[in-house]
């Protein structure tokens, strides 16, 4: 069955990355005015919500690992998109929790790794585009060495902000 592609779905990913482009715009040019701070208030809840956005885009790792049988993996799109969605809109916030600002030792490591694992999300997403949707072997084995990559790069930022988070919490 053939699906129709109505223009406003074709055109929705570039929209919606325009308008996080501009929120995030506003954001930063306003950080000077009225400063967010990330230790109390709304800075602090930021951050806690833009932690579990992330945290929320793990689920789709675990459910393709858990997935078995036929009806699992066709609900994989659906735990795709859910993770593509939280992967952006969580480190969103976190820029916002961080006043678009760098601070002390800790949080400027899980801010720059949470910055290359969306940088190696956005490449990921890319590459998987074509990767699963051609003929190309060569394509599929730089998806698989891509894989390589944003793994570590997921195990550092867990990493990086739970000592965080701890640090904050603790001193």
């Amino acid at each position: 069955m053939r699906r129709v592609v109505t223009p406003l779905i074709e055109w929705a990913p570039a929209l919606i990355a325009f308008c996080l482009t501009a929120v995030l715009l506003a954001g930063w040019l306003a950080s000077y005015d009225e400063p967010v701070t990330p230790k109390a208030g709304l800075g602090y809840w930021l951050g806690i919500a833009g932690a579990s956005m992330m945290a929320l885009s793990l689920a789709y790792y675990i459910r393709k690992r858990l997935a078995t049988g036929a009806k699992s993996a066709r609900a994989l799109p659906s735990w795709f998109r859910l993770h593509v969605i939280s992967g952006v809109a969580g480190p969103a916030l976190i820029l916002f929790h961080c006043n678009f600002r760098l601070g002390a030792f800790n949080s400027n490591v899980a801010l720059l790794s949470m910055g290359a694992v969306v940088a190696s999300g956005v490449v990921g997403r890319y590459l998987y585009r074509f990767a699963y949707h051609s003929e190309m072997t060569a394509l599929e084995r730089v998806f698989a060495a891509w894989r390589l990559l944003h793994a570590p790069l997921c195990v550092v930022l867990i990493v990086s902000a739970l000592v965080h988070i701890w640090a904050v919490h603790r001193f």
